[in-house]
């Protein structure tokens, strides 16, 4: 399988793709906790954030040390948790399907005492709030449509793919990772590093798989602070959103008119690049 190019993303039930959606989002929870809780403290909640492994088509929490060294993923497409130590050698894996949230908490609990870890404290206990998802209430995670939940993985696949690159073009830029609050796979712009997180000025870059604002997949451009709305010129692809947040979005029926994968990908980088241009431009003039 190539596990580099380009998915094609042509999959047009957002129904199904929310379904999915809502399940992956409860399910990611239980992979970050374990960063959350067994490695050090840090105050963006760094530690709990989760990377995109191309090779397994997986999200994967941070390393962590027990008796061996591991990390524990969710497989989108599968809706499964697997664990794999440093040598990428499969420690344990769980089915999700047909499962609760509490089944697959004592079985994680297993694994990470059969590590050595001390599960006293092992809990979810976020930081931040998430959507009131049926599955945190005992509702059985359930893949009715398996076709949502491998679109879903590819847009993650495909999100990690052209940032990684884009990113590159800008000396002060973080790793593309997903962050499970909002289940969103971004890396972050610094123009401007002023030491505090109010007056830097920075550009989020990523791809949401849905959320309030838009049920469906999108690409996004995130700007901080805000520029002048007057000065922003409208987009070729995609929008300047306006509510609760000022930023640019691709939203994944964007995408729908083209057939060939490359020519997708050449939208998404376009509407990326025409997006930097214009907010690099406001930010940053003398960049």
């Amino acid at each position: 399988m190539d596990t580099i190019a380009w998915k094609p993303l042509t999959y047009q039930n957002f129904e199904a793709l929310s379904v999915a959606r809502k399940q992956l989002h409860q399910a990611v929870q239980q992979v970050s906790v374990v960063g959350r809780i067994y490695l050090p403290r840090v105050k963006d909640d760094k530690h709990a954030n989760l990377v995109w492994v191309p090779q397994f088509q997986r999200l994967a929490g941070n390393w962590v040390e027990g008796s061996t060294k591991f990390r524990v993923s969710l497989d989108l497409a599968n809706l499964s948790i697997h664990l794999v130590d440093d040598e990428v050698k499969t420690i344990g894996e769980y089915d999700l399907k047909g499962k609760t949230q509490a089944q697959s908490m004592v079985w994680l609990e297993e694994q990470l005492e059969g590590l050595g870890l001390d599960t006293g404290q092992f809990a979810i206990n976020l930081p931040y709030e998430t959507p009131d998802y049926p599955t945190a209430h005992g509702k059985p995670f359930e893949q009715k449509d398996a076709r949502a939940f491998e679109e879903l993985a590819w847009y993650f696949h495909n999100a990690d793919h052209i940032l990684r690159p884009l990113k590159r073009e800008f000396p002060q830029s973080t790793d593309v990772r997903c962050w499970p609050h909002h289940f969103d796979i971004a890396a972050l712009i610094i123009l401007n590093d002023t030491g505090d997180p109010e007056t830097t000025s920075s550009i989020g870059i990523g791809m949401s798989p849905g959320d309030q604002f838009y049920d469906q997949p999108y690409f996004y451009l995130s700007p901080w602070p805000y520029p002048s709305r007057d000065k922003l010129i409208p987009m070729s692809h995609g929008k300047w959103h306006e509510k609760d947040w000022l930023g640019a979005v691709l939203t994944a029926e964007s995408l729908f008119d083209i057939e060939d994968p490359a020519q997708q990908q050449k939208r998404v980088y376009a509407f990326y690049k025409e997006g930097l241009d214009q907010l690099v431009r406001q930010l940053k003039p003398n960049l």
